[in-house]
């Protein structure tokens, strides 16, 4: 219930679009109810000619109960529209009014559609951007825990079986509802006790859809996870192919990727082994109802007691058939909802991930570092009661370089990492200029380092544009004074298009040197 919830606060982001969605939806419902109404003065204009309206006002019965005053009222305002005249006459004004009401019914279908497909779109979309977001606000340490291929999955895979998801269901959502309750309002006016036959097997069909629901969404849940697995094995494949190659390791690589693929297939089967169950036996109910009708209808309008005339059984009949294929479409909505609302739930759980990284509620300034940076008494652990830093105290004045050496995992990378506060201390502080750096914003505190990683990072750009990444407005002359600085300007110029030269994902295009 809370996913619902979630995604209906994102639709209701666009609540103005969704209000004239539900107004299309109710136009387009009641011209769907009245041109199957039609039907019936239209059959009594072909085989009944002797009870062809007249068009006169008939003045109603004053012992008629509700719904059979509404039904008269109905049938007396159709007449009025159709007007006088020879059958031929009224034959020729049904067939344009039918025309009239089937064209508003698809205009005010067709707007509907665009409408919720718009707010579909844009629920997506917003998603999408809140993950990536939310990627950017998560500390360090998270990414380290899990593998990039399922946190690439998050955003593409699971995203997009939501947006396949909620493509058309939530119009159908919007439509088929109001168009069912308008079907139901004409059947019980027309025929009470029949409607009520219809839903006394209604109940069995909800328990079924429901049981099935329950279990779609454990089975998507499921095989999101498997698509990441798959994600990953691809990404981690691509990212080390030159270490696959360097070992001769591309048949273990294969037969991983083979091994991730059949447990997607066989999860894939059962997904859909579950979901193509559910139309079939609705269908099924269905018909069941739609037989007890015939039959019982069929005695009524046969025993001839004025209970129910034959052209009022056979639009009823149209009802009840329109009903079961609408209630249909929103089974299979309701199996789309499940697989959506299970790919929602891993995105969701990144949305809500807690950073204890973030900006103070009252940052102070800095401009930059005037006097010196000072750990004070610094612990810091990644896993409980196995500190890597323990009670570290140092001071580095401005205008000093110094160099941090130790053995492998010493903890070099980490106690460096806590200055841009990659990480926080356990324990104790790091102060620059007498302040604890957890008094500033995270992007002022940064913006006061510049930090070469131990691993060659470059994207897949161009050389002007990995040199001044994050700055669009930096003059090119600023760019090539900075690489004739690190004695990369001669290099570049050997390129052909110099720096405007793409270097591949990674930098693939250049020697590891070339990178550094």
């Amino acid at each position: 219930m809370k996913a619902y919830s979630r995604i209906l606060r994102y639709i209701l982001r666009y609540k103005t679009l969704v209000v004239l969605a539900v107004f299309c939806s109710l136009i387009y419902a009641s011209m769907n109810g009245f041109s199957a109404y039609l039907i019936g003065p239209f059959m009594k204009t072909i085989f009944f000619q002797n009870e062809v309206v007249s068009g006169d006002k008939v003045n109603q019965p004053q012992d008629l109960k509700v719904l059979e005053k509404i039904k008269y009222s109905l049938k007396a305002k159709v007449d009025e529209i159709l007007g006088k005249g020879n059958p031929k006459d009224v034959l020729s004004r049904l067939c344009l009014l039918v025309l009239v009401v089937i064209f508003f019914k698809n205009i005010f279908s067709y707007m509907q559609g665009y409408i919720m497909a718009y707010v579909e779109q844009g629920v997506v979309r917003n998603l999408r951007e809140d993950v990536y977001e939310s990627y950017h606000r998560l500390p360090l340490y998270y990414f380290q825990e899990r593998k990039t291929g399922d946190l690439i999955s998050r955003v593409i895979n699971d995203c997009n079986t939501v947006n396949t998801n909620l493509n058309s269901s939530l119009i159908n959502l919007m439509k088929e509802p109001i168009n069912i309750f308008v079907l139901l309002s004409l059947m019980i006016v027309i025929s009470w006790q029949l409607a009520l036959i219809s839903f006394l097997v209604a109940p069995p069909i909800l328990f079924v859809i429901s049981r099935i629901s329950k279990k779609l969404r454990r089975r998507t849940t499921h095989t999101q996870g498997r698509v990441s697995a798959i994600t990953s094995v691809l990404e981690e494949t691509i990212s080390n192919i030159r270490v696959v190659k360097a070992f001769a390791m591309e048949p273990f690589e294969i037969n991983k990727f083979k091994k991730a693929n059949y447990k997607y297939f066989r999860s894939l089967l059962r997904l859909f082994r579950i979901r193509r169950l559910s139309s079939p036996v609705t269908e099924f109910l269905g018909v069941t109802i739609a037989v007890g009708v015939l039959w019982i209808g069929g005695r009524m309008v046969i025993d001839q007691r004025g209970i129910l005339a034959p052209e009022e059984f056979i639009v009823f009949i149209l009802l009840l058939i329109s009903l079961m294929q609408g209630a249909k479409r929103l089974s299979e909505v309701n199996n789309k909802i499940q697989m959506g609302i299970a790919a929602t739930g891993r995105v969701f759980e990144i949305i809500d991930q807690p950073s204890d990284i973030a900006d103070p509620p009252h940052p102070r300034p800095i401009d930059r570092i005037c006097d010196s940076i000072r750990f004070c008494n610094v612990w810091y652990e990644y896993n409980p009661d196995e500190p890597v830093l323990k009670g570290i105290n140092m001071e580095v004045k401005v205008g000093e370089n110094i160099a941090i050496v130790g053995p492998s995992g010493a903890g070099k990378s980490t106690l460096v990492d806590l200055l841009p506060r990659f990480f926080d201390p356990v324990s104790g502080s790091v102060e620059i200029d007498g302040v604890d750096i957890r008094e500033h914003r995270l992007d002022d505190l940064r913006k006061n380092f510049g930090i070469v990683t131990q691993e060659t990072i470059l994207f897949h750009d161009t050389i002007r544009d990995n040199i001044a990444y994050g700055r669009p407005d930096i003059l090119f002359e600023d760019i090539v004074e900075a690489a004739k600085t690190a004695f990369a300007h001669d290099f570049i110029m050997n390129f052909e298009n110099g720096y405007d030269t793409i270097i591949g994902d990674r930098g693939t295009k250049l020697s590891g040197g070339q990178k550094q």
